[in-house]
């Protein structure tokens, strides 16, 4: 199996499959001690990143001008490496169910061109297990090698914040974990050369995909929160932006930003099919009518029939799952097109 002397002295490669808002980033801060092969099925994206343009803007065109990577569109290169690194999106569908076809799409490939003794690792948000159940059984299928003798597979879920200059991949600490001993002591030393803010080392693979769902159900309960006490708020003439601030001065209240509308938490939906979640469900209820709420205060507040959303909603962010949907404009009454400007008011209200 790959260790991690081989890959430090870079005499084997590092693959970073998907190079959107988290694959990106990853690949360029691990560019700094291994050697990096960045891939993406998207022709386009690997033009823009060999020219120095990320459109997420995550990482700064001067910085990507400096970095040694070897972006490409052609699997075939993933046989030249031994770790490989999968950060491909599960966005919801319109059913708000988690849709695993491109997690599913980049175990196809990878198990195609898989090398005997790679280390195969996931940053996808997941339900619990599904490392083990989807992706393990595609690679088997597609490489013809046996899990467990001819290749390992890991999870170290994404903690990456689109947008946000402070808490970047080196600041958050990571949970790493592996299919055996080894593959989990090869994750904690190359993610501990990009993380000097701590590796923690989970028990299972199944335990780190649930520590991801757990925390992005927390943050459904804060934003959920927030959207309740906004619009208790705004009944009783209290600016809700300032509230909070206040609170954290006597409590042990870390809220994260509120009108973040993705929404994670049907990855436990989807898995736990006889229990009933009541916190998370009012939680998801409370979220999504709060875009309700702020889609009738934009139509009251600057009389506009008409909305040009950017696919961010905070400055300097372009990942289309934090912004306001569409729909919850059109049947308030504002028709929503997507383009390049946003509306002032998003900005003024939730830019920190």
């Amino acid at each position: 199996m790959v260790n991690f002397d081989d890959l430090v002295s870079r005499r084997e490669k590092i693959a970073v499959v998907g190079l959107g808002y988290v694959g990106l980033p990853l690949a360029v801060q691990l560019s700094k001690h291994f050697d990096v092969v960045g891939y993406d099925v998207k022709t386009q994206r690997i033009n823009e990143l060999a020219s120095a343009r990320d459109r997420t803007l995550e990482v700064l065109e001067s910085e990507l001008k400096k970095v040694r990577i070897d972006f490409t569109d052609n699997p075939e290169k993933l046989s030249q490496c031994r770790l490989i690194i999968v950060a491909v999106p599960t966005p919801i569908d319109r059913y708000r169910i988690p849709d695993l076809d491109p997690l599913r799409g980049a175990s196809t490939i990878v198990g195609e061109h898989l090398a005997k003794g790679a280390c195969v690792v996931f940053e996808s948000t997941v339900y619990p297990g599904a490392t083990e159940e989807v992706c393990v059984p595609i690679l088997e299928e597609r490489s013809g090698y046996a899990f467990g003798r001819d290749f390992s597979v890991g999870y170290s879920p994404e903690r990456i914040n689109p947008g946000d200059r402070v808490h970047t991949i080196d600041k958050i600490v990571k949970i790493v974990s592996g299919s055996d001993e080894q593959a989990t002591d090869l994750l904690y030393h190359v993610y501990g050369q990009i993380v000097p803010a701590g590796i923690h080392r989970a028990s299972s693979i199944k335990v780190a995909e649930a520590a991801k769902v757990i925390e992005n159900t927390q943050r459904d309960l804060n934003i959920a929160l927030m959207n309740e006490l906004s619009m208790i708020f705004d009944e009783i003439g209290i600016e809700c932006c300032d509230c909070p601030k206040r609170a954290f001065v006597n409590l042990n209240l870390r809220f994260q930003r509120f009108q973040n509308h993705g929404d994670i938490s049907p990855y436990f939906r989807r898995r736990i099919i006889r229990f009933k979640p009541i916190v998370i469900n009012a939680a998801i209820y409370l979220r999504r009518s709060g875009c309700d709420i702020f889609a009738l205060k934009v139509k009251q507040n600057y009389k506009v029939d008409l909305i040009r959303l950017d696919p961010a909603l905070f400055k300097n962010r372009r990942q289309p799952d934090g912004s306001p949907r569409l729909d919850h404009f059109d049947k308030n009454g504002i028709t929503g097109e997507r383009g390049r400007e946003v509306h002032n008011i998003f900005h003024h209200r939730f830019s920190g």
